[in-house]
């Protein structure tokens, strides 16, 4: 941990060091960016976005599968469904808690933050205490080219999970997946699909957006991608570092993270 701390000031450090005219990069400066690159990596990997920054575009949505590794990551909860609401304000969570009670919950959808909560039941089934993570059950959908969830569902009577979201073309598909999140049994059509507009738009590489923030940034990284996201670090016009979430298909800044 000593260790990543440390590589975390080195990152702000590099950051505040890069050079005005950022698109001549000497081989000091690859390397740089290549650290940086990697850097990222190891974070999101480990945190995911951070529900507590106050810098989160209140009209985005953040990706569904993100939330939900967030949510079950904070105190070991898993999820056993999780529906964007039709007004894109909330997600609504059925999940078990870490004293084995069947919860439901309420969540910003802007930033993850836990606006709610009410237990169903006292002691969850022990049938839902054995299925897969919900963050495992959607990449598993992704693997069929589907994108920008709104909404997971456990139905009981089949026992299996139905993910909704969005095909390679931007059309409403479900997906049905295995309890253990290992199988897709099938990918059909959906009748309706209550995510953000922009989710619509065809993804584009970085480069193409890279021009719209350099307005806002005096210096932008390379980015990396998690899932609907590109992640970055830049430099403010002020000189301060952070760290920039930018969604793929609308080029629209979902979150810019103070790095100190």
């Amino acid at each position: 941990m000593k260790k990543m701390i440390a590589a975390a000031g080195v990152m702000v450090a590099m950051v505040m060091a890069v050079p005005a005219q950022a698109d001549r990069i000497s081989f000091k400066g690859a390397q740089t960016q290549s650290f940086q690159v990697a850097n990222l990596n190891v974070r999101w990997f480990l945190n995911g976005f951070d529900v507590q920054s106050p810098h989160t575009n209140k009209n985005t949505i953040l990706p569904l599968r993100q939330v939900a590794r967030m949510f079950e990551n904070n105190g070991q909860r898993k999820i056993t469904d999780i529906v964007l609401d039709k007004n894109q304000r909330f997600y609504q969570v059925t999940f078990i808690n870490p004293q084995g009670k069947l919860t439901k919950a309420k969540l910003a959808s802007h930033n993850g933050a836990v606006l709610a909560s009410q237990t169903v039941k006292q002691n969850a089934p022990k049938k839902l205490k054995n299925l897969a993570s919900i963050y495992k059950v959607i990449g598993k959908a992704r693997e069929k080219g589907a994108r920008h969830f709104d909404r997971v569902d456990w139905q009981s009577k089949t026992n299996r999970f139905v993910v909704r979201g969005l095909s390679k073309v931007g059309k409403p598909v479900k997906i049905t997946v295995g309890p253990k999140g290992n199988r897709v049994f099938s990918v059909k059509p959906a009748s309706n699909y209550n995510g953000p507009k922009y989710a619509k738009y065809q993804s584009r590489p970085f480069s193409h957006w890279k021009a719209k923030l350099t307005g806002r940034f005096d210096y932008i990284g390379p980015a990396v991608v998690y899932d609907d996201a590109y992640v970055a670090l830049a430099r403010t016009k002020k000189g301060k570092p952070v760290e920039i979430v930018v969604d793929r298909y609308s080029g629209q800044i979902i979150q810019v993270k103070n790095l100190r």
